[in-house]
């Protein structure tokens, strides 16, 4: 389980740990609340995050050569309402998993 620190900047270094320590050759599957969308098309009313901390994540999927796997029932794991604001709701939870873990725990 992982969880991403509110702070884009202080979640750079969760990103570089999982760099680090990077696993290719044994099923790896890592889920949380990353605390960040990937896009626009996974947030809902409000803002959006920076542009460079959702650049951040989806280069460190990049990096970790991991796919995400698909939600199967809520778009949105995540709502706020602020008083006499409108809603805002986002996907700040993902889960990430290697070609490794694909091939021992796929049944397709």
């Amino acid at each position: 389980m992982v969880y991403g620190d509110n702070d884009h900047v202080i979640r750079r270094q969760l990103w570089k740990s999982l760099e680090e320590n990077k696993l290719d050759v044994v099923p790896w599957l890592n889920a949380g609340d990353m605390n960040i969308i990937r896009s626009e098309l996974q947030s809902l009313g409000g803002g959006c995050p920076p542009q460079n901390a959702m650049n951040d994540f989806n280069q460190c999927i990049e990096e970790l050569d991991v796919t995400e796997l698909a939600s199967q029932e809520c778009e949105f794991t995540w709502t706020v309402n602020w008083q006499n604001q409108e809603c805002c709701m986002r996907k700040p939870d993902h889960v990430l998993c290697n070609e490794s873990w694909f091939q021992k725990w796929t049944i397709f």
